[in-house]
């Protein structure tokens, strides 16, 4: 996953609830001493630092939040006193002139279900699979190219099988426009037969967001689920299993796979936000100006201040 915390080892049950809290504090407690430190000996520009635990946490202790008898139940909240107490202890290093802004790229929420969108795809006659198999392999390896229309790999991302940009590619570019909204008309009339409740909120093209012809490895639909509904570890790796909609089975219960204005992230600052609706691509340019460089063309974002 690239985390420091070993999640898989929870998950496979190699150690437990109480071995893991005790990594997490290990390196919660290196993070606050690097970063504290660091920031008594800095003196000027741009100091930048991560807590990551908050995260992790929630990934694997969302389960418990809603159980009564747990002594978990308060884990995700004694993790962001952890953290809040770190900013008390940065905001005591503060000379007058300085900001200090705590930002998430993302909030949380929990999870039941798990959506394989490739298996959806091949149901409804636009991914194909060789020789009549029932399940796709993982990595899309016994996907017949020469007939599949769209396919999904990663977690919210679904691609039309291009001709000249994928290696076998049927799809023409007068064709995607009106595959496109085909395919998103139909995702979100998707229901989760467990709950009778739609699946996605919203799907948004590259162009909805702004992504150039040449960037060839952005999906050409962006999936944005209901919270409570993520995208399955199957569909991952590229692989359509039997099912279209399955229970959560992993400890891994709390997530932020959804439509981001299910799940927004936050933003603090001890100088006043004159921003209506502040945004995460306006930390850049307030940064710029904050440390009096020249302002870039092009750029995203307003200045928060």
């Amino acid at each position: 996953m690239g985390l420091p915390h070993d999640t898989w080892a929870l998950e496979k049950n190699i150690f437990d609830e109480v071995a893991f809290l005790k990594q997490a504090e290990d390196i919660q407690n290196e993070r606050k001493k690097i970063i504290l430190g660091e920031l008594k000996k800095f003196k000027y520009g741009l100091f930048f630092g991560y807590f990551g635990v908050t995260d992790t946490i929630q990934h694997m202790y969302w389960r418990f939040l809603d159980d009564s008898t747990s002594k978990y139940r308060n884990t995700i909240l004694s993790y962001y006193q952890k953290v809040d107490e770190v900013v008390g202890e940065a905001i005591k290093t503060l000379r007058d002139r300085d900001v200090l802004i705590v930002l998430s790229d993302h909030g949380f929420a929990g999870y039941d279900y798990e959506v394989n969108i490739n298996t959806w795809l091949k149901d409804n006659g636009y991914l194909i699979l060789k020789d009549d198999d029932e399940v796709g392999k993982p990595l899309l390896e016994n996907v017949d190219w020469a007939k599949t229309r769209a396919y999904s790999m990663g977690y919210n991302g679904n691609f039309i099988n291009l001709k000249g940009r994928e290696g076998e590619g049927i799809v023409s570019k007068k064709e995607v426009k009106n595959l496109e909204k085909e395919l998103a008309n139909k995702l979100l009339e998707m229901t989760n037969p467990y709950t009778g409740q739609k699946i996605m909120k919203k799907i948004s093209t590259r162009k909805d967001l702004g992504i150039p012809e040449e960037n060839t490895s952005a999906p050409d639909l962006f999936l944005g689920y209901y919270k409570g509904t993520r995208s399955s570890w199957d569909m991952a790796v590229g692989a359509a299993p039997k099912d279209i909609i399955v229970k959560r089975q992993s400890k891994w219960s709390g997530d932020h796979l959804f439509d981001p204005t299910e799940i927004p992230g936050v933003l603090f600052t001890n100088k006043k936000i004159k921003e209506e609706s502040p945004n995460i691509v306006d930390v850049i340019p307030t940064v710029i100006r904050i440390l009096g460089l020249p302002d870039k063309k092009n750029l995203d974002g307003k200045d928060l201040f």
